[in-house]
């Protein structure tokens, strides 16, 4: 029996792990291919393929069998980015079905860098109840601030959960909130969502209240950029 489309795809990236990148977007194209994902599967098993790059091509097919594989690359942190490819790989794969795991593994997986690939795994999914996760992680201590300001920041995170991490009264809720505003800034070809002039006025008064209590968590150069923010929103 000739080889599926699919299995060829992975025969040929196993044989010149180079070329993973086109072949990650043709398996893409493809449907769920069992042989395939066992070929994979093998390959990591016996030291033939690195986890980050088995992780990343089992999303890419998208069969079901791959999951606990993906899921023990995510928890084991190997190293080599195969967390990050792994929580996306896992959101790739099953979909809203991976929420409760992800959130579940973003504050209790072993390792930081498991709940960092979580927390890029529900960036993939999206939705408010992914970004409230993401948030409380990153204000909790779970992942690093910078990772989740940055996840917040290109998910659209409302002004609502941005002035609760300001009140928060936790160093961390001012890191995120502020790197969360900067990439706003710096990104205004992304498609956010505006804040309204509401919204802006009671993000300004949350960024003065809590820099009363934990300015100096910020370097000088980033105080001055908030307070430069402040001044063109707000005044004074």
């Amino acid at each position: 029996m000739a080889a599926s489309k699919a299995l060829s795809i992975v025969n040929e990236v196993l044989a010149n792990q180079a070329s993973f990148k086109p072949a990650a977007r043709d398996l893409e194209k493809l449907a769920p291919d069992s042989p395939a994902t066992h070929a994979l599967i093998d390959a990591f098993r016996d030291g033939r393929a690195p986890a980050w790059m088995v992780a990343h091509l089992l999303g890419c097919i998208g069969h079901d069998e791959g999951c606990p594989v993906v899921r023990e690359i995510l928890v084991s942190a190997p190293g080599s980015l195969a967390e990050s490819y792994a929580g996306v790989a896992l959101a790739k794969m099953r979909g809203n079905r991976a929420i409760d795991d992800l959130t579940t593994l973003l504050t209790e997986a072993p390792h930081k860098a498991s709940r960092e690939g979580a927390a890029y795994g529900l960036q993939h999914l999206g939705g408010p109840a992914a970004v409230r996760a993401i948030a409380a992680a990153g204000r909790d201590g779970h992942i690093q601030p910078k990772v989740a300001a940055s996840i917040l920041g290109a998910l659209s995170s409302s002004s609502e959960l941005l002035r609760e991490l300001l009140d928060s009264g936790l160093e961390r809720g001012l890191l995120i909130a502020t790197w969360s505003i900067e990439f706003r800034e710096s990104a205004p070809d992304r498609s956010l969502q505006p804040l309204t002039t509401q919204e802006t006025r009671e993000l300004v008064d949350a960024f003065r209240r809590s820099l009363e209590h934990h300015g100096g968590a910020l370097s000088k150069a980033r105080l001055r950029r908030v307070h430069q923010w402040i001044a063109r929103h707000g005044g004074g």
